[in-house]
């Protein structure tokens, strides 16, 4: 189980105000470095991100980069960088080495370019995350818009695309999205009227992030506490129970609240979560769950 937190940080900080501040992963104005080998990243050089749930297509088409030296690269990357500062394109740098951050960075700016309705374009520079690891997101994220079976329950990601600056000359994601249609503002509308017409909600409409909170701690308390489902949950407060001689400490269940039915922000709070998670110690963060 996981719960909140993102190293975060929007070139418009007022963009991100439920964010917290305490961050992991910094994400603003990007300052152009030659720096892009990713020596400072924790993540091994050859490490692959993809889950390798899906088949990619396998390409044929000829490397543009193949036999181009490192200096060249780099020299190319930061032509690139500033011609799309030129075109007045937003060019973000994040600080994230690890998986949970570049995640959680990444997911948050898809759900910011995804909550507006005009055409976008944006891009993320990762001078700390291997160029491998980048390439499968893009892979997998591609491979995931052909599957027709998954793309009909996520309709929302159908505009956006996701590729690597220059082929993957440097540590850069583009991130695109189409303007949105009138049938897709009707999807969404009808969406997002569906995602609360069975639960609480306050008095503006929204769903109510208290008496969500309060029936996820019921479904704890009737479920994995009374019928056992976790034989270390004790009680809705304190996790981890009976597992002192396993090195594991009891601590707290924290309680985190998403209120997006959109995917990219569903799997940005995911993430956020993830890094909070990892950021604490047991004793002040043992389980989260997410409503």
């Amino acid at each position: 189980t996981f719960t909140t937190a993102l190293a975060f940080q929007s070139a418009n900080p007022s963009a991100n105000p439920n964010l917290n501040p305490d961050t992991n992963a910094n994400v603003n104005k990007y300052h152009a470095s030659a720096r892009y080998q990713a020596q400072n990243s924790i993540i091994p050089p050859n490490y692959r991100l993809s889950t390798s749930l899906f088949e990619a297509p396998a390409s044929t088409e000829e490397d543009p980069l193949a036999g181009m030296s490192d200096e060249r690269k780099a020299n190319l990357f930061q032509s690139l960088l500033r011609d799309l500062q030129i075109e007045d394109v937003p060019v973000l740098g994040c600080d994230a080495n690890v998986v949970h951050t570049m995640s959680a960075a990444l997911w948050t700016t898809l759900a910011e370019v995804s909550a507006k309705d005009e055409e976008q374009k944006i891009c993320l520079v990762m001078d700390n995350i291997p160029l491998g690891a980048l390439e499968a997101f893009v892979e997998d994220f591609t491979v995931l818009k052909t599957q027709d079976r998954l793309m009909v329950y996520l309709p929302e990601l159908r505009r956006l695309s996701i590729s690597l600056l220059g082929k993957g000359v440097g540590p850069a994601f583009i991130i695109e999205a189409t303007e949105r249609t009138a049938d897709e503002i009707a999807e969404r509308t009808a969406r997002e009227t569906s995602a609360v017409a069975n639960v609480a909600t306050d008095s503006e409409g929204q769903v109510d992030e208290a008496k969500s909170t309060a029936a996820l701690m019921s479904f704890i308390d009737r479920i994995v506490v009374g019928e056992a489902a976790c034989p270390y949950t004790k009680s809705i407060d304190l996790a981890a129970v009976g597992l002192e001689k396993q090195g594991v400490p009891p601590g707290p269940v924290a309680y985190r609240f998403g209120p997006s039915s959109e995917a990219c922000a569903a799997v940005g709070t995911f993430w956020n979560c993830v890094c909070e998670l990892l950021s604490k110690p047991q004793e002040e963060i043992s389980t989260t769950m997410l409503s």
